[in-house]
């Protein structure tokens, strides 16, 4: 929703040095409020946080921050994430990737029970063929 909210004010402005001013303006908020909290991640957290901004927006990690900044800035920043084995290119298949599918399990037993607002993924996929073809793989 956040990032809809972003593009939508970005769309009005017409100048592209004020998107640009407004992406850093954005950068800086977004930095000083989860710096602390990212540096605390382990690298599989880090590693299932890119899978989760895939899955909710759609858009790998590293697209985004090529869309909203810019090619160099995303090739250095996924340089620097792939010291720590993550990828910022890595994207969401729970179709295909067992731990994605474990994942989206997580998250679908957590809206369920109410620990997490239900949040509808932004990629075409279903959750009860996911777990069909995953429990008949399992027998």
């Amino acid at each position: 929703d956040r990032l809809e909210d972003l593009n939508e004010r970005l769309a009005l402005l017409k100048r592209n040095s004020e998107k640009r001013r407004y992406t850093r303006m954005i950068q800086k908020y977004i930095e000083g409020e989860f710096t602390d909290e990212l540096k605390k991640l382990t690298r599989t957290e880090g590693q299932i946080l890119v899978k989760l901004i895939h899955r909710q927006t759609g858009i790998t990690t590293f697209d985004l921050v090529k869309e909203l900044r810019n090619g160099w800035r995303a090739f250095w920043y996924n340089t620097t994430a792939n010291m720590f084995n993550i990828s910022l290119k890595r994207e969401f298949d729970p179709m295909n990737v067992q731990e994605d599918y474990l994942i989206e399990d997580i998250l679908q037993r957590s809206f369920q029970s109410g620990l997490l607002p239900r949040q509808e993924s932004k990629l075409d996929f279903n959750y009860t063929d996911l777990t069909e073809k995953w429990v008949t793989k399992a027998k």
